[in-house]
C-alpha cells in the first residue's frame, strides 16, 4: 500500500493523509454499481432532510453544496442479507485504511485520536458537471448527534480524474488554501473532521467519491 502524506500546518493535529490502492479500480465499480441500484437517491444540497426522513427535498441550498447522493435505506439495509454482507464488505476495507491514518505507520504518527464505530453509513456523492457540481468551505462536524462524534472524514476516489475536469479538493488554515492532485482511482484521503475544506466545481463529466466520517464517544480525544 502506497503511502503519500502531506502534513498542513502543525504536524500532526492539522494534518491529512492519502493511502493509494486502497480499493481496486473493479471494485471501485462495484461501489457505484451498487450504490446506484441499491441505494436511495437524495438530492445533496445543505439542508436535505430526506437524507434522514423521507424524500421531499425542503428547504435546500445548493449554493453551499450541489450533489446527488446515494445513501443506505436502514429500513431496507435491516432486511436484506445481500446490503449486509456488502457493507460489511465496505466497512471493513475502509477501517483498514483508517487505522493507518490514526494509529500511524512508518511515514506517518497517525493522529490517535479515540475512534470506534462507523456511526454513520458512507454515501456515494456525484458532483455532475452539468450542475457545476461542488461544495464550498466547510467543516465536517456538528453540534448534534451524530455529527458531533464524527473525528475522522475519508473520501474514497471512484473514477479517473480524465472522466471529469474540476473536482479538486482544498484544504485551509488560517489564509493559506493547499492543495494536492489526489486523483488515483481506489485511494483515500482522510483529515480531521474540524478542518476546513471545499471541493471546486466540477464542468466536465462527473466526479464519484464514497464520504463518510468514523466516529468516537469521547469528545476532543
Amino acid at each position: 500500500m502506497e503511502t503519500d502524506y502531506n502534513g498542513f500546518g502543525p504536524y500532526p493535529i492539522n494534518s491529512m493523509i492519502y493511502l493509494a490502492d486502497i480499493f481496486t479500480p473493479e471494485e471501485c465499480q462495484q461501489i457505484i454499481k451498487f450504490g446506484t441500484e441499491y441505494w436511495v437517491r437524495h438530492d445533496g444540497g445543505i439542508g436535505n432532510n430526506s437524507l434522514t426522513s423521507n424524500n421531499e427535498d425542503k428547504h435546500i441550498d445548493n449554493y453551499q453544496r450541489t450533489t446527488t447522493i446515494y445513501a443506505v435505506d436502514q429500513n431496507e439495509f435491516d432486511k436484506q442479507v445481500k446490503l449486509y454482507e456488502f457493507q460489511d464488505w465496505l466497512y471493513k476495507k475502509i477501517m483498514n485504511g483508517v487505522n493507518v491514518a490514526n494509529y500511524g505507520n512508518e511515514y506517518f504518527p497517525g493522529w490517535q485520536f479515540s475512534i470506534d464505530i462507523m456511526v454513520e453509513m458512507p454515501q456515494l456523492m456525484i458532483y455532475e458537471g452539468s450542475r457545476n457540481g461542488h461544495n464550498d468551505w466547510h467543516i465536517d462536524i456538528g453540534p448534534y448527534e451524530p455529527q458531533c462524534r464524527r473525528k475522522i472524514a475519508y473520501t474514497l476516489l471512484l473514477n479517473s480524474k480524465e472522466e471529469y475536469d474540476g473536482g479538486e479538493l482544498f484544504f485551509k488554515l488560517d489564509k493559506d488554501e493547499y492543495h494536492r492532485e489526489f486523483y488515483g482511482i481506489g485511494g483515500m484521503v482522510m483529515f480531521p473532521t474540524y478542518m476546513l475544506h471545499k471541493v471546486t466545481p466540477v464542468t466536465r463529466g462527473n466526479r464519484y467519491v464514497l464520504c463518510g466520517w468514523i466516529h468516537g464517544d469521547k469528545p476532543w480525544q
